[in-house]
């Protein structure tokens, strides 16, 4: 009587079995040949290059969120797109029209930034950490117009380093979040 082989040698010799049926694979220039000539050149494989599964109406979708104040990460988010992908097309294919939405949106941020400052519509009186809340969510919005119109919203300052006796001067720029708000609401008064 023949002693069984062990299980191991039993799936190794399936295995080369199941191998040599399979059929090999065809070479992709063979199947390249209803691909552009660019692509065929390059003899790769994925999507030739300068295509992208991106429409025209996704671009303007996340090009209308960035004219909201949105950022480009933050709208492809909100999109379900991914973030490089949409970034390189927008900067390839419609370059003028992301910096004018990204100014847009910096002009949206600027707005948005003045109106937290407004005093409620009601006339309620603010607590002082509503009054702190509002001028941080402010200062925040002011940061990231900063960041996305530089040339426009960043804020320029003339320094002079000392007095006209040639002392140096003295800077006190702390001033209380509550005094900030109300010399807004004043009209810096």
């Amino acid at each position: 009587m023949a002693q069984p082989k062990p299980a191991a040698k039993k799936t190794a010799a399936k295995k080369a079995a199941a191998k040599k049926a399979a059929p090999k694979r065809k070479i992709a220039k063979a199947v390249t040949k209803d691909k552009p000539a660019a692509y065929r050149q390059t003899g790769k494989r994925g999507r030739p290059p300068g295509s992208s599964c991106l429409t025209d109406e996704q671009c303007q979708k996340v090009l209308d969120r960035v004219c909201e104040g949105d950022t480009i990460m933050g709208a492809c988010y909100k999109e379900g797109i991914i973030y490089n992908t949409m970034y390189y097309r927008l900067r390839r294919d419609f370059p003028q029209e992301t910096n004018e939405a990204e100014r847009m949106g910096a002009e949206a941020l600027v707005q948005m930034s003045h109106d937290d400052l407004d005093p409620p519509d009601d006339g309620a009186k603010l607590l002082p950490h509503q009054v702190t809340l509002r001028i941080a969510r402010s200062k925040n919005k002011l940061w990231r117009a900063e960041r996305m119109a530089p040339d426009r919203f960043s804020q320029r300052s003339q320094v002079e380093h000392s007095t006209p006796e040639g002392k140096p001067l003295e800077i006190n720029t702390q001033i209380d979040p509550s005094e900030a708000y109300m010399k807004h609401i004043r009209g810096n008064k």
